[in-house]
């Protein structure tokens, strides 16, 4: 899938959601991001359990947490999808998509997606005609970047509303302005006002790159078209990949929805077990962060 096939799917999915009068720039990307990623997440459970020998277990089974027994079974995409009732589905959808908040399985990062998440798709049949143009795309088939390049041209859009447009920086400016600040391996990156997350990437991706060989970085066509080098990485010890992942990068969000887009974001770009804290970076307390 290529860059130009990625923004037409998601034109496609938006102006479903635009004819259903789900117009908040916000709320739709967020109601898309939602399904995309259960989609990911049941093509994820089958490639882990097909190399997993026998041994695995799906992450949509049944699992103890705390005093309850709580099926996830019915948020497996191929599960919740066949469903003829398109009402019943969406009500499914209502009902269980926030316990994912709780799967023992999720990362940190993956369960603040779900966190207090609210299904605001307005009907079955609208949520029926989202599914069906998701549905035919093959996660699995495209490789890591293709996929975050899916969830940073979706957060883009936010960009493009003037109601929503203090969340996006430029692509341009972030490049050149990660590349002037040239963050290395062993330092902290704090962004106080992280919005989807396009700095942390840009500072996450641009660490990857210096510590890759040159043999092994690749010429890509990222977003938009535009031409970009990614590496990954090889040159870190284990040590030095564990402090990236997880200590490097921090971010805070005043609005929890865009938190959750930089959330996404962030387990795309294998960094979510970075902490993304909901903060008012401005009014929150002085000595904490």
């Amino acid at each position: 899938m290529d860059s130009g096939e990625l923004q037409n799917t998601l034109k496609r999915l938006c102006k479903v959601m635009w004819d259903a009068n789900v117009t908040n720039p916000i709320t739709y990307v967020t109601q898309i991001s939602y399904l995309l990623f259960l989609k990911m997440l049941e093509e994820m459970d089958t490639e882990q359990k097909e190399s997993g020998n026998g041994n695995y277990k799906t992450m949509f089974a049944k699992f103890k947490i705390g005093s309850r027994e709580v099926n996830f079974e019915p948020l497996r995409w191929s599960v919740l999808t066949s469903n003829p009732d398109n009402e019943r589905m969406l009500r499914t959808l209502r009902d269980t998509l926030p316990q994912l908040a709780e799967h023992p399985l999720l990362s940190q990062g993956a369960k603040a997606i779900f966190a207090n998440a609210s299904v605001v798709v307005p009907n079955g049949a609208t949520l029926r005609k989202a599914v069906d143009i998701i549905s035919p795309i093959s996660f699995q088939a495209e490789d890591a970047d293709v996929k975050g390049d899916l969830f940073e041209i979706l957060s883009s859009d936010l960009g493009s509303q003037k109601k929503a447009a203090q969340f996006r920086t430029p692509r341009h400016l972030i490049r050149v302005i990660t590349e002037m600040v040239d963050p290395k391996i062993g330092e902290t990156v704090c962004d106080p006002a992280c919005g989807t997350g396009g700095f942390l990437i840009a500072a996450f991706e641009h660490i990857s790159l210096a510590n890759t060989s040159s043999d092994l970085i690749q010429e890509k066509v990222g977003p938009y078209g535009l031409p970009v080098r990614r590496g990954y990485g090889d040159k870190l010890t284990r040590k030095q990949w564990d402090f990236l992942q997880r200590k490097t990068l921090h971010g805070f969000e005043g609005d929890a929805d865009i938190l959750r887009m930089a959330a996404m974001n962030a387990v795309l770009h294998q960094f979510d077990h970075s902490p993304l804290v909901c903060r008012d970076s401005i009014c929150g307390s002085e000595d904490t962060w």
